[in-house]
């Protein structure tokens, strides 16, 4: 009991730290999320964007609503809990996935914040850096083939190729999303936020807490205590049982890049079930294949006839608009869970209290759940 006191007591006044800190949390919307241009995907008919999601008719956020925001620092203040609850109140439930750039910071933010996104069912991405520029990627479909052998296996309503084209003309002449630094990543207490995503996807890098109490007696219980809350954490959200092991295998002088699985596996259960195939399971067959083209597309033959690689291409595609229609169907399912969700956390506005307090509780129910 002293131990689990003192976790607690701990994750209250935040005093684990991780290796690495940065500049302040800032949270933004990202411009090329905006519904305005995501609305080009389907030619600029909502009528659509509603019929993809199954939502009901007339349902629809406003065209300056961001489905995507950039938590970009370190977590350093309860502060930056209450901008994530802005920027998710601010777009009124159309706020869908959280960009992840924060080599970490204070475990009880990371922790709060980790359990709104959880609650209000938001899709988390650990984003990696490209030549310093930041690329957003719609987290709702997947695009068609250049080539398609086989139209009428598109599904219905889903953004076509002159849709995407149109996408990516428009936001390519949106300033970039530049960042600073040789590397973009999401470490330490940021992957708390990460494993509290409901549709994972990225790499986080793992490692154990720390901190500096006056003895290194009760800075060992003191940390013994966060290791205890934090695998329970991990478990909560599902992250899987490789990341509860790496975390507590890491020193907190360094970090592990792990993957971590894209949703808890009770959640996958229920979407497999319900749209009739496994969207993971199809986009590992389809980069299988694709690898398969490449490599033997990279060997010259010298004796023998030539290798014909269009049966192998023409299975990629079918793979890929299979993928198509199961992503279609996760994106329903989560888009209806969202909303449900915001509407019953800010029916009348998001208050500041009232999800503080579901933080305070959610936080005490895990605590309960330490083995």
């Amino acid at each position: 009991m002293r131990r689990i006191a003192y976790v607690l007591a701990t994750l209250a006044i935040g005093w684990f730290f991780a290796v690495n800190h940065a500049a302040a949390l800032d949270v933004s919307c990202i411009e090329a999320s905006r519904y305005k241009y995501l609305f080009q995907l389907f030619g600029g008919d909502t009528r659509k964007f509603i019929a993809y999601f199954n939502l009901p008719a007339g349902q629809l956020p406003r065209p300056e609503y961001c489905r995507a925001a950039l938590l970009d620092g370190g977590l350093s203040s309860d502060e930056d809990v209450t901008k994530v609850i802005k920027i998710i109140g601010d777009n009124h439930g159309w706020l869908a996935t959280l960009y992840l750039r924060s080599g970490g910071g204070l475990v009880r933010v990371g922790v709060g914040i980790g359990i709104l996104a959880r609650n209000f069912w938001l899709k988390t991405y650990a984003a990696s850096q490209r030549r310093g520029i930041m690329d957003y990627q719609p987290d709702f479909a997947v695009p068609p083939p250049d080539k398609l052998p086989i139209t009428d296996l598109i599904p219905d309503n889903a953004p076509t190729l002159a849709g995407w084209q149109a996408y990516r003309a428009s936001i390519a002449k949106l300033p970039p999303i530049k960042m600073g630094g040789s590397e973009m990543f999401c470490a330490s207490a940021c992957t708390q936020i990460h494993a509290g995503g409901i549709d994972r996807k990225g790499i986080s890098r793992v490692h154990r807490a720390s901190g500096n109490a006056k003895t290194l007696l009760a800075t060992n219980e003191g940390l013994i205590g966060t290791d205890d809350f934090l695998v329970s954490f991990y478990r909560f959200m599902d992250a899987g049982p490789d990341f509860m092991r790496m975390y507590l295998l890491t020193t907190s002088a360094t970090t592990t890049p792990l993957p971590i699985s894209r949703f808890a596996r009770h959640v996958s259960d229920v979407l497999a079930q319900k749209c009739g195939a496994d969207a993971d399971q199809l986009a590992r067959l389809e980069a299988q294949i694709d690898a398969s083209v490449a490599d033997f597309g990279s060997q010259i033959t010298f004796y023998g006839p030539s290798i014909n690689l269009e049966h192998l291409r023409t299975m990629a595609a079918r793979v890929r608009m299979r993928r198509m229609a199961a992503e279609q169907c996760v994106a329903a399912i989560n888009e209806a869970e969202r909303l449900t969700a915001y509407a019953g956390l800010c029916q009348n506005g998001c208050d500041q209290k009232k999800l503080n307090s579901l933080i305070v509780q959610k936080r005490n129910d895990i605590q309960k759940t330490i083995r």
